[in-house]
């Protein structure tokens, strides 16, 4: 029931359908240091709050060869993090450069979202 300004009341029903497995939406993805020297923190915000939400990074060097790749399903508000060492995935440093990164999130057996994005590390 709604009543309009002049306090006239009115009743209505809407009637809809939660479409399931629909994509889930990254809202941005933020870096807290870039360039970075001896780590950074991926910082996710996306559509998806308090839903059992898979969480996938790659890093790409300049060349378009895989580095570093990191999985972990978790549930939380909306805001995910991820903290990385700027080690490859055999556990050696990174050298400096220019790096491309994407994040790619699921929930729910849902199709997958993906955003990329470049960084920078500089050693020092």
């Amino acid at each position: 029931r709604a009543w309009d300004v002049k306090n006239n009341s009115s009743c209505a029903s809407l009637r809809f359908v939660v479409k399931s497995g629909l994509k889930p939406q990254i809202s941005s993805v933020a870096l807290s240091r870039n360039p970075a020297s001896t780590s950074t923190t991926f910082m996710i915000n996306y559509d998806r709050p308090e839903e059992e939400t898979k969480f996938t990074i790659n890093v790409y060097n300049c060349y378009g060869q895989k580095c570093w790749t990191h999985t972990e399903t978790a549930t939380s508000n909306g805001y995910h993090t991820i903290n990385w060492n700027l080690a490859a995935d055999n556990g050696v440093a990174l050298s400096s450069g220019l790096y491309v990164y994407e994040v790619k999130i699921t929930c729910s057996g849902s199709s997958e979202t993906v955003k990329r994005q470049k960084m920078i590390i500089l050693r020092q």
